[in-house]
């Protein structure tokens, strides 16, 4: 069994536990275990996953104790196409944090325009907002301060 948890400045501790005592070994963001993000760029794309179109974006609050939640809405050429807000994995905190419309098929598409409308709750965000990424455009919305704080690991 193996646990990961943040340490401060950067640092990881990997926790294991096998027949014996737990252990623990501390290393550095890119060492080997510490999920090198170049290292995941380089793995095959999937032949399922595809960036879909939108039509419209909004940044809905329900109350001041819950992250805002991103609305992303427009046409799917499949009635049984799955859409799914997906962030994309950064190693530094971006100015923009990048969010993929991406829809997925079942191994068989049923042809049909149908309407989407796609929520994510807005608990990763960049210095100064999001953008959303589509397969033929993307925007850029600010987001409240709170949301930035809070994905910085402090609270407003």
């Amino acid at each position: 069994m193996i646990e990961r948890a943040t340490l401060p400045r950067g640092y990881l501790a990997l926790l294991s536990h096998t027949a014996g005592p737990w252990t623990i070994r501390f290393m550095e963001p890119n060492d080997g275990l510490a999920g090198d993000l170049g290292e995941f760029a380089r793995l095959p794309a999937s032949s399922t996953f595809r960036l879909i179109d939108f039509d419209c974006v909004a940044i809905e609050r329900a109350s001041l104790h819950t992250p805002p939640v991103l609305v992303v809405s427009g046409l799917k050429s499949w009635v049984n196409l799955a859409v799914e807000l997906r962030p994309r994995a950064y190693e530094k905190r971006p100015e923009y944090w990048q969010v993929e419309i991406v829809g997925t098929l079942p191994g068989y598409g049923v042809p049909g325009l149908v309407e989407y409308h796609a929520t994510l709750p807005l608990t990763l965000c960049g210095t100064r907002g999001i953008e959303v990424v589509g397969a033929s455009k993307a925007e850029r919305r600010l987001v409240f301060h709170e949301v930035r704080a809070a994905s910085n690991g402090h609270h407003a």
